[in-house]
């Protein structure tokens, strides 16, 4: 006789179809297998009670179980002492209360959030060897991350959507108090509730399956599906992406509508998001669809919520009043553009122009003019009589370094872009950038770019990503998560609030002639950062076919001497000491791209350097493998062991 599967959720009334969705979908996919489901349920209407008679009626293994539970929930609370439990969704609580509540002859029950499909049989999740724990679950993506976030004693960060739970371990260990007591202690520090707390009391202690079992997805994003769909047991659809709105994408959303329309909910309609992400995706969906008229109802959707949002933050209801907004007032731009120029004649228009074309014209273009001597300075005269938006300080040339904290001295913007002269800023650069910084209060907002020969709008360009997977699209926090040390090293790929450079006394190093100083801005602008964002989209264009830019042979230790800005600033304070593996990894880096582009003549000298510097790294302990590639970490070791065969196979052919 099969061993009868025990099956809880925990649901509102909104949610019970979609429980009813994953309920079907697991009957059909275990044709006659027994099972039985706990539905624990605050409110439940009566067209669903008879759904659910209704499945329980048409297959005769099926054993459908629901529990009310409202006046439950206020006990338990009550019971607790008060907790505090608001900020606890009633479902996430119910699922707390599922292995207190259900009979006592069950001996393991499979909770399942409301948000999945069964695309498998269930036989090997069911049958899981628990080996003493109290449940088994799987790795959230990034579990290592919230792991270090939280402080666990283990690497293991569990997703709490769907948990194998041994009933009589979890009520003797006393989790659900335990965990209660635990949100209530910590809550102010848990960025997702109750799985963090369960994964603070658990401190590890579940067993963890394979990644692939339960596969963690966004319904409107397919293309980060990476594992083996065949080992997959669930999908469960994490955040908003879910697979009943309309526009998902067509390689999830059609397998969980063949479910529902074999359900007793067959009936169910696609719902609309008010999600302005969903929104956008659901419109590109629908574009690649051919359904124009749909594409461009959610693209509108997307902007009415967009200036929605934005009314409400300036608690005024009138677009007259969000038009006067936009309109541009000089001494308190948005951002404000920092050109440093220096005989930059045959590029200046180009970025000049790119400068004012932005779609965000709340800005201030700040050019300061390093003594060119060629007709530089007459370029900016002729685009300033044309844009009074355009500000031209003129000087003595002092550098590079010195000329762009000129221009951030006179910045009167919220925000500081760099904007190099002889590169550009797409139409939309800025004002994507600004939208964001201001939606996650960052201090850093970052962008993809392209690099481009010849003309910017017209010439050959190669998309290039600012950062690695992993990174995007999430606020994060470089003195918790140093991941964001291993980004693009260039400042003007994006904005930086001009309050934060000034209350940390930000400042590119001021030696003159030397090169690279944007390394050292760099670095003091991560080391300080608390927020920080990069964005999946390009925005600037960086130039690689200016033979005047400061990639060029004769410079042949520039980069060491911006390096050694670097590390006494790194070295000014305890708090920075931990970031020096980080820079002798970037530091490595760069000398290979200086090795690649210098003369001949000077390649084996730049070595011999090379060799002297990372060998005085190694002796003093500084180097750690984790911070390199390992492609890297294994050049760095032929270098340290042979410098001859290193330049050999880093350079090979005649010197």
């Amino acid at each position: 006789m099969q061993e009868k599967f025990h099956c809880a959720f925990g649901v509102d009334a909104n949610y019970v179809k979609y429980a009813g969705i994953v309920m079907t979908s697991i009957v059909l996919k275990n044709p006659g297998h027994p099972v039985a489901f706990h539905l624990f349920a605050k409110g439940i209407n009566d067209e669903d009670v008879e759904k659910l008679e209704e499945m329980g009626n048409l297959y005769s293994n099926v054993e459908i179980c629901v529990y009310e539970v409202s006046n439950e929930l206020a006990e338990m609370d009550e019971a607790l002492g008060n907790i505090g439990i608001g900020r606890l969704n009633n479902t996430v609580l119910i699922r707390l209360m599922v292995p207190l509540v259900v009979p006592d002859d069950v001996e393991r029950v499979l909770y399942l959030d409301a948000d999945m499909l069964c695309v498998s049989k269930l036989d090997s999740l069911w049958q899981t060897d628990l080996d003493g724990h109290p449940m088994a679950a799987v790795n959230e993506g990034n579990h290592q991350r919230s792991a270090k976030r939280l402080n666990l004693r283990s690497e293991n960060y569990l997703n709490a959507g769907c948990m194998l739970i041994d009933v009589a371990k979890w009520r003797e260990m006393n989790l659900t108090q335990e965990i209660l007591m635990d949100f209530k202690q910590n809550k102010p520090r848990y960025a997702i509730l109750e799985q963090d707390a369960i994964n603070h009391v658990l401190q590890g202690d579940f067993k963890v399956w394979e990644s692939g079992t339960i596969l963690l997805m966004d319904a409107f994003n397919h293309y980060k599906i990476h594992c083996d769909e065949s080992q997959n047991v669930f999908w469960h659809f994490l955040n908003e992406g879910k697979p009943w709105f309309e526009y998902a994408d067509e390689q999830i959303a059609e397998p969980y509508w063949q479910v529902v329309r074999r359900s007793p909910w067959y009936d169910m309609e696609k719902q609309v998001s008010k999600n302005v992400r969903i929104c956008y995706l659901a419109g590109k969906n629908a574009e690649k669809q051919g359904d124009y008229k749909a594409a461009a109802k959610y693209m509108g959707a997307v902007g009415d919520k967009l200036m929605e949002d934005y009314l409400k933050k300036h608690k005024t209801g009138r677009f007259t009043e969000f038009k006067e907004y936009y309109t541009y007032d000089k001494d308190s731009p948005l951002v404000s553009v920092i050109i440093p120029v220096y005989n930059v004649e045959k590029y200046l228009a180009g970025a000049l122009e790119s400068a004012m074309e932005q779609t965000l014209k709340e800005i201030e273009i700040i050019a300061v003019d390093d003594g060119s001597t060629d007709g530089s300075a007459d370029i900016l005269q002729a685009y300033a009589d044309r844009d009074d938006r355009i500000r031209i300080i003129s000087k003595a040339n002092t550098g590079y370094g010195h000329t762009v904290n000129t221009g951030m001295d006179a910045a009167r913007g919220k925000y500081i872009q760099i904007l190099e002269a002889d590169d550009a800023l797409g139409a939309d650069m800025l004002f994507t950038l600004v939208e964001t910084a201001e939606k996650y209060q960052t201090e850093i907002t970052k962008a993809d770019y392209y690099h481009f020969t010849g003309d910017w709008r017209e010439g050959k360009k190669e998309y290039q990503h600012a950062a690695p997977d992993g990174v995007y699209n999430v606020v994060k926090n470089p003195q918790e998560d140093m991941d964001i040390f291993f980004c693009a090293m260039m400042s003007w790929c994006g904005i930086i609030r001009r309050d934060y450079l000034q209350e940390h006394h930000i400042r590119h190093n001021e030696t003159p002639g030397a090169s690279y100083q944007d390394n050292g801005f760099w670095f003091q602008l991560m080391c300080y950062a608390q927020r920080v964002i990069f964005i999946d989209k390009p925005g600037y264009y960086y130039r690689r076919d200016n033979p005047d830019s400061s990639v060029r042979s004769d410079k042949l230790f520039a980069i060491n001497e911006e390096c050694g800005f670097i590390y006494g600033f790194l070295s000014s304070s305890k708090d920075f000491v931990k970031f020096k593996g980080i820079y002798w990894s970037k530091k490595y880096t760069n000398a290979v791209f200086t090795l690649h582009r210098i003369g001949r003549e000077y390649r084996q000298l730049y070595v011999q350097h090379m060799l002297e510097e990372f060998r005085g790294a190694e002796n003093k302990q500084e180097l750690y493998e984790a911070c390199f590639s390992q492609q890297d970490w294994q050049d760095l070791q032929l270098l340290l062991s042979d410098s001859e065969a290193y330049l050999q196979k880093m350079v090979p052919g005649k010197r």
